[in-house]
């Protein structure tokens, strides 16, 4: 399996389908530009009260045990278990562990739709898993993704009104 996962694995019919949830290119990299950055996903990552925009791999999980969190109810690996996993993660390249994107780009990429992500990542995983931010900081961050997204449209808007 590459590190990170990029694909999604479902099942139709009883049968098992796997489609790429890497995001497209085409968008991609334009973000990454957009946001002064130059690889895979474009994310604004917040540990403490400043912000620094990053690109990286996101890495896709199905469930809350794939985030290497020791806060849940069931846990069945260790903090350093936790701290290798992630270290190994942060070495390939992943800013950032969430559920919903991999869905969201196998379905754009099943159905041709051209789809990119943005994220922005709250807190640094190897130092704890709860939120410390304060509601207005959260709120801050929880506008970048779209203002770059924003710029981005109208950029492309401007760019096609021209040609």
């Amino acid at each position: 399996m590459p590190w990170p996962p990029t694909i999604m694995t479902d099942n139709v019919l009883a049968r098992a389908r796997s489609t790429s949830s890497i995001s497209d290119k085409a968008l991609r990299e334009p973000l990454a530009t957009a946001s002064l950055l130059s690889t895979t996903s474009v994310h604004f990552v917040h540990f403490g009260q400043s912000a620094q925009g990053a690109a990286g791999h996101r890495l896709p999980v199905e469930h809350h045990f794939g985030q290497a969190r020791l806060d849940g109810a069931f846990c069945s690996y260790t903090e350093k278990d936790k701290q290798n996993y992630l270290a190994e993660a942060y070495a390939a390249g992943v800013r950032n562990i969430e559920m919903e994107s991999s869905v969201f780009a196998a379905m754009c990429k099943l159905s041709g739709v051209q789809a990119a992500v943005v994220c922005v990542t709250l807190l640094d995983r190897l130092k704890g898993d709860q939120l410390t931010s304060s509601h207005d900081i959260l709120s801050n961050f929880q506008q970048r993704p779209q203002i770059l997204v924003g710029h981005f449209i109208k950029k492309r808007l401007n760019a096609s009104q021209k040609s």
